[in-house]
């Protein structure tokens, strides 16, 4: 018997009943009429619009074959073959969102052991990967053609998928991997990520530094500097001083009234800590430029002490200081 559709016509409409098929609440009474089991087959997927086309394909096609007219019956036998098709692909998993060190195609990764990680885009319940595999070439067509020159990880029995670490070929500086992955669930299904990713790695040595520094020279800058001069250490270079070493350097000044304000710069290459009359007056780290401390509160009439404690600096473990170039003194530049 031809059922009525919503359309308000009966069995001899066309393809009004192909848009009727698509609306949810059709699904049901569309699978009374095929098999017993394709209401519970449908209803996950009434949302999917891809059933559309084909359904409208059908109608344009049946017509020779029902004598122009569109019947319930003829036209059910598409939308249960489409319903079995989404259900294969629905339940493989493709690996997504693929991270290397845990970000997505990533530059400059300066560790020899880099760990993989990603997710899956089944929806399915209970769903669950029992086994991975990761491949690792050297270019994205060695890979799409299954070619892993680099790293094949095998298949690992394992659900885990973050974390995974690198076991292959020792990998060299700045050069770029591609790598993908393969999962099964617990069916034995197999899937493979789609989508190539890959990472760069930076500069893994200290030999792969060849690099020089540019930096600007005032022109102007040694006759500005001539009149300074660094106090330091009797019998030590101020320019060369032991790192860590501590000098100390006091002074007295005698007040007969008390200034309206009074203020204590200082600029010491290093570390400081500034003292006036056994009171804290200032202090700073990696300091390279003038500091202001106000010390009017602790000023008094008559003879004040002012002490100040320098610690010299280490040399920086990177930048234009070290242009000296990779000394036997590791990171650091030899004085």
């Amino acid at each position: 018997m031809v059922q009525k559709s919503r359309c308000g016509k009966s069995g001899a409409t066309k393809c009004c009943l192909c848009s009727d098929l698509l609306q949810p609440r059709f699904w049901t009474v569309a699978g009374a009429h095929v098999q017993g089991n394709v209401d519970d087959l449908a209803k996950p997927y009434r949302h999917v619009s891809v059933l559309g086309p084909a359904c409208a394909g059908l109608c344009a096609k049946i017509p020779s074959a029902t004598n122009g007219r569109c019947s319930m019956r003829n036209l059910l036998l598409i939308p249960t073959f489409e319903v079995f098709f989404l259900l294969a692909i629905e339940a493989q998993a493709a690996p997504v969102h693929l991270r290397c060190e845990y970000l997505e195609n990533p530059i400059g990764i300066d560790v020899a052991t880099p760990h993989f990680s990603w997710q899956s885009d089944n929806s399915e319940r209970d769903w669950h990967q029992i086994a991975y595999q990761i491949l690792v070439a050297s270019s994205p067509d060695y890979l799409k053609k299954g070619i892993a020159d680099v790293w094949d990880s095998g298949k690992q029995n394992s659900s885990e998928s973050v974390g995974i670490p690198y076991g292959g070929l020792q990998l060299e500086s700045r050069k770029r991997y591609h790598w993908a992955v393969r999962v099964w669930d617990s069916k034995g299904q197999q899937s493979q990520s789609s989508a190539l990713a890959w990472w760069e790695m930076g500069l893994l040595r200290k030999s792969d530094w060849i690099a020089k520094w540019i930096n600007w020279k005032n022109p102007e800058g040694d006759a500005d500097r001539a009149g300074i001069r660094w106090i330091w250490v009797s019998g030590e270079d101020a320019l060369h001083a032991t790192p860590k070493s501590v000098g100390v350097f006091h002074t007295e000044i005698k007040l007969d009234e008390l200034p309206k304000d009074a203020s204590l710069f200082l600029l010491a290459r290093g570390h400081f800590k500034a003292e006036v009359n056994g009171h804290p007056a200032g202090a700073k780290r990696d300091w390279h430029e003038f500091d202001r401390e106000d010390i009017t509160d602790q000023l008094r009439v008559g003879e004040n002490s002012i002490d100040i404690a320098v610690t010299v600096a280490e040399p920086r473990p990177f930048g234009p200081e070290r242009a000296g170039g990779w000394k036997d003194c590791g990171w650091w530049r030899c004085s």
